[in-house]
C-alpha cells in the first residue's frame, strides 16, 4: 500500500473524541495539537499527531474507536480497514474450524508467522 493509498483511508476525528482524547489523557494538557479537517496536527511542524500502541487502546478504551470499527494502527497513523470479502471471511472460519481440533501447542504452532 502506497503512502497515497493510505491517506485517503486514515480515521478521521469529530471534536466531540478530540475533547474525549483531551479527557482521556491520550492527548497531555500541554500538547500543541490541533484538530484540521478530521486529522490531528502537530502545531507549528505542519506534521500528523502519531499514535502509540498504548494510544491506540486507550481510544478504544476510551470509546473512541468502537469494536466494531475496522481499524488498525499502521506507523502510527490509524487506517480504515478494506471491508472483508466473503472468500476472506470463508477461510477465516475454515481456518478457525480447524484451530478447534488442534491441542494447545499445535494451534500455537499453526498461527506462528514465519516473516523473513
Amino acid at each position: 500500500m502506497t503512502a497515497q493509498t493510505l491517506a485517503g483511508n486514515r480515521r478521521r476525528f469529530n471534536v466531540d473524541e478530540y475533547y474525549a482524547m483531551a479527557d482521556a489523557g491520550i492527548i497531555a494538557a500541554n500538547e500543541k495539537v490541533e484538530l484540521l479537517d478530521g486529522e490531528l496536527f502537530v502545531k507549528y511542524r505542519g506534521t500528523r499527531r502519531r499514535f502509540t500502541v498504548d494510544e491506540y487502546y486507550a481510544l478504544a478504551k476510551a470509546g473512541i474507536l468502537s469494536l466494531e470499527e475496522r481499524v488498525e494502527l499502521l506507523d502510527g497513523e490509524i487506517i480504515a480497514m478494506a471491508p472483508m470479502h466473503s472468500q476472506h471471511a470463508a477461510c477465516i472460519r475454515l481456518f478457525e474450524e480447524y484451530c478447534t481440533r488442534l491441542s494447545a501447542s499445535e494451534r500455537r504452532n499453526a498461527v506462528k508467522c514465519r516473516c523473513g
